[in-house]
C-alpha cells in the first residue's frame, strides 16, 4: 500500500485502513511500523478537526492487542500532551513499546491511542 491509495479518505477512514494493514503485515511477519505510524498520525489529524470545540491537548491511553500492554505503555498512560506538538513530533507509536503483535515474536505493536482533552479539562 502506498500514500496514493489513502487519498480522498477521511482521517478516520485512513486510520482504520492503516490498522487493517498493520494487522495484515503482523500476521505475515512483515514490518507493521509504517502502518502504525500512519494510524497514529491520522488519529491526531482527526482530533485536530475538533479544535473549534476547544481541543488543544491529547491524552495517551494505553492499549495493546487483546487489552494487554507492556510496562512502558502503562508508564505513559494518562500523559497529557499539546496537540500542536504531537502533530509535529508524535509520541505514538513509541519506540520503547514492547507490546506483542499477532505474531508473538514481534514486539513494538503499539495500539495506544490519543483521546482529545478539552481546554476546560486542563
Amino acid at each position: 500500500m502506498n500514500r496514493n491509495e489513502f487519498q480522498g479518505r477521511t482521517p478516520f477512514d485512513e486510520k482504520m485502513r492503516a490498522l487493517y494493514f498493520a494487522q495484515k503485515a503482523a500476521k505475515e511477519g512483515l514490518d507493521f511500523m509504517p502502518y502504525l505510524v500512519t494510524m497514529h498520525q491520522k488519529q491526531l489529524e482527526e482530533i485536530a478537526e475538533q479544535r473549534e470545540l476547544g481541543v488543544s491537548h491529547v491524552q495517551i491511553v494505553a492499549n495493546g492487542l487483546g487489552g494487554h500492554y507492556c510496562a512502558f505503555c502503562k508508564s505513559i498512560e494518562g500523559r497529557v500532551l499539546d496537540l500542536d506538538d504531537e502533530l509535529k513530533a508524535p509520541t505514538l507509536p513509541h519506540l520503547n513499546c514492547q507490546c506483542r503483535s499477532i505474531n508473538p515474536e514481534q514486539t513494538g505493536y503499539c495500539l495506544c491511542y490519543y483521546e482529545p482533552v478539552f481546554d476546560d479539562e486542563l
